[in-house]
């Protein structure tokens, strides 16, 4: 398992506490961690990758599956049906902008007690 990221560590915003059993978990199995690194093309069974900062490319060979998660994105598609019924709402979570659960989880008991 190769991880790729564009952030400077694997999981930086896993809690600490999480983050080093992860680590050990990961690392330990002989999984590589590849931070600052971009995906930039794949051919055949060949991922292609390019520093984010010396523009140096890099490659991972003998690719048996790739999976590219690229961030979270807002997901609004009720929104308009429940304000066109009038209904009283809120708007929290992905909703809004992507964040942590725990930060939408916190506003969704705002919302609710608002409500």
């Amino acid at each position: 398992v190769t991880l790729v990221s564009t952030d400077t560590a694997i999981g930086e915003l896993v809690n600490p506490n999480q983050r080093t059993p992860l680590y050990k978990r990961f690392l330990g199995g002989e999984a590589v961690f590849r931070p600052d690194e971009a995906l930039v093309r794949l051919g055949g069974r060949t991922v292609v990758t390019r520093n984010i900062y010396s523009d140096r490319d890099g490659r991972i060979d003998e690719v048996d599956m790739l999976i590219d998660w690229r961030g979270n994105r807002v997901v609004d598609d009720l929104h308009a049906a429940i304000e066109a019924r009038g209904l009283d709402h809120a708007v929290v979570g992905d909703c809004l902008a992507p964040r942590q659960v725990h930060i939408a989880i916190a506003e969704g008991a705002l919302a609710a007690r608002r409500l």
